[in-house]
């Protein structure tokens, strides 16, 4: 009892002399004042002086995953951005706090060849530090072409190269005959113009793409060609979803001749199989056991019997694991008017017929032809030429048939596989027939 007493008497002298003292100064409280810990600093613990984020990025979807870094702070501290434009990069978060913490960094792929930098305000306790500035590592310097040659027709015309770079580029024209051609860039393409050729030659020139100042390596040479021919397609106006070669892309995104928009129609190629695709800038015929068919427009310059030499370029198939088709035939044929007098290409072999119609209500007949094969080259392999574009210019690809008398309402027809036109040009045994035909061409001859 007495000791509780004594505690009792304490704590009531305590408090007077409180009292006492709040008084004397003024104070409200009898609280402690807070001491100051130091001076204001900011710092991250493990961040490089020469970080780069990598050119591919880093989380830019979810704030979660991003580049995590430790903060060593006293005091508020706070970012805020310099070019509000780097925002569609790179991200801070969070952008604000008080003392220690954590700070995550997210950016986008850089595509540019050029490395790229954001400056960040800093302040701690609202007064301003040295900015922070975040740099990101440039993607490899790239320049693709979408094709290695351009041919004219010989009433001239305007035709281009589409190009995906990351770099600055140029185009120009060289050559013997480059005077006859103009280049110029337009966007994304190297477009070129020609007038009509009245020289009685064929013009021969190189369209070179290559990159600027700082990438002068980076060099594609497209050849230039054109013709004296009396008919010439390159099938440029041809354009699909499944695009050129199709490795990566479903197959429903191709389309069947008769599905064609009736621009595509308006060209005169025609199906009795209907197994004819569209392909950007080439006409591709079968799919699956199918080998299918496609019979190209009359000539309407041939107003008399003429002698011509007819040519085209054929590849065959190889799938996403460069596997080759197994049937390897095509056949060459005459509808109409005109006689196979010699023929050059792969395998040629003169003197068959296949059964073909006139049209679909038409009975079968047997038409003249020159059945040709595939050479151990032009193929689309994708272990090879993953962009499909240098095996058309290898001499394998180029076949012809001379044909005497052919005129204005001859037809050259071109099948794929075993031209078993009773069943729908399908192969019995299963065997995939797919066949590319590209620059169809009829010259004159005497």
């Amino acid at each position: 009892m007495e000791t509780r007493n004594i505690l009792k008497y304490v704590r009531k002298s305590l408090l007077g002399l409180c009292a006492l003292a709040l008084a004397a100064t003024g104070i409200t409280s009898c609280k402690e004042e807070e001491t100051d810990n130091g001076p204001t600093y900011f710092a991250f613990e493990d961040l490089p002086a020469n970080y780069l984020f990598p050119y591919k990025g880093v989380d830019e979807g979810t704030f979660g995953n991003g580049k995590k870094f430790t903060i060593r702070a006293h005091g508020n501290w706070r970012f805020e951005i310099e070019n509000e434009e780097d925002l569609e990069w790179v991200k801070i978060w969070p952008m604000e706090g008080e003392d220690d913490g954590f700070i995550r960094f997210y950016c986008k792929e850089n595509t540019n060849a050029h490395k790229r930098s954001a400056t960040y305000r800093l302040y701690l306790n609202g007064v301003e530090q040295d900015p922070f500035i975040l740099t990101q590592e440039n993607a490899l310097p790239n320049l693709d072409i979408s094709t290695l040659s351009l041919t004219f027709q010989r009433q001239g015309g305007k035709l281009s190269v589409d190009v995906n770079a990351n770099v600055d580029w140029t185009c120009s024209v060289e050559g013997a005959d480059a005077s006859y051609f103009i280049a110029e860039r337009k966007g994304n393409k190297a477009v070129v113009k020609t007038e009509a050729n009245t020289s009685g030659k064929e013009l021969e020139a190189t369209l070179v793409i290559k990159g600027g100042e700082e990438f002068p390596d980076l060099r594609y040479d497209v050849s230039l060609t054109q013709l004296v021919a009396i008919f010439f397609d390159d099938f440029s106006w041809l354009k699909s979803k499944a695009g050129i070669l199709g490795w990566e892309t479903p197959v429903e995104n191709e389309t069947r001749i008769d599905k064609w928009s009736a621009e595509e129609k308006a060209h005169g190629y025609t199906s009795l199989s209907t197994w004819c695709y569209s392909r950007t800038g080439f006409i591709k015929l079968g799919k699956g056991k199918f080998g299918g068919d496609v019979a190209f427009p009359a000539i309407s310059e041939l107003t008399e019997p003429t002698n011509v030499k007819v040519s085209l370029k054929a590849v065959g198939y190889g799938d996403k694991n460069s596997a080759k088709d197994p049937i390897t035939m095509f056949y060459v044929a005459v509808l109409g008017p005109g006689s196979i007098v010699g023929a050059d290409g792969v395998g040629a072999t003169t003197g068959v017929t296949i059964p073909y119609k006139k049209s679909a209500s038409d009975p079968i007949i047997n038409i003249p032809a020159v059945k040709f094969g595939l050479g151990e080259n032009n193929w689309f392999l994708k272990n090879i030429d993953a962009t499909g574009l240098k095996v058309w210019s290898l001499d394998e690809c180029n076949y012809s048939i001379n044909v005497s008398g052919m005129d204005n309402s001859t037809r050259i027809v071109v099948v794929a596989g075993k031209a078993a036109l009773e069943d729908a040009y399908s192969d019995p045994d299963g065997h995939t027939q797919r066949l590319f035909l590209d620059e169809f061409k009829v010259v004159q001859t005497k």
